[in-house]
């Protein structure tokens, strides 16, 4: 089998017959050849991609990302992305760019922005949906924060 690989690998043009064969013989060595074969622990990769995930979120600026587009930042297909992203974190990616929104916009109105430019400025379409998402996340209006003095109490 070995002889067989190094045949393809010097005469062979074709680099998907290279690699099927080359997968065959490792294959066939791994079956025969170990004594006991460790499962695959994959939560290192699954911790690589949520690193990423989360940084590439907090690093954009469009805050109207898709699914698509964030699985393949970590090439990864939509689905298998979902899935480990919500067992990892214990949220969808939709859930944590929301909070994540209101979170820099909390900031953003404790700097002294106005309401409206903050709910743009965070990506949100209309101010509705923003005071609403805000009172889900923090339990008091945007108002509130903005009108109360003691900004102690809101950090």
């Amino acid at each position: 089998m070995l002889y067989e690989l190094f045949i393809n690998v010097y005469y062979e043009k074709d680099s998907m017959k290279i690699e099927i064969k080359l997968i065959e013989v490792l294959s066939y060595l791994i079956k025969n050849y170990t004594g006991s074969v460790r499962n695959y622990d994959d939560s290192f990769d699954n911790k690589r991609v949520i690193r990423d995930t989360v940084d590439y979120i907090q690093d954009t600026k469009a805050l109207n990302l898709s699914l698509d587009e964030l699985a393949n930042n970590v090439n990864l297909s939509k689905y298998h992305f979902l899935r480990v992203f919500k067992n990892n974190l214990g949220i969808t990616p939709h859930n944590y760019i929301v909070a994540y929104k209101i979170q820099r916009a909390k900031d953003l109105i404790l700097n002294g922005d106005s309401l409206s430019d903050v709910s743009l400025e965070v990506g949100f379409s209309d101010q509705s949906h923003f005071i609403k998402n805000f009172k889900k996340i923090y339990g008091y209006t945007p108002k509130k924060l903005v009108d109360n003095s003691n900004i102690i109490l809101y950090k």
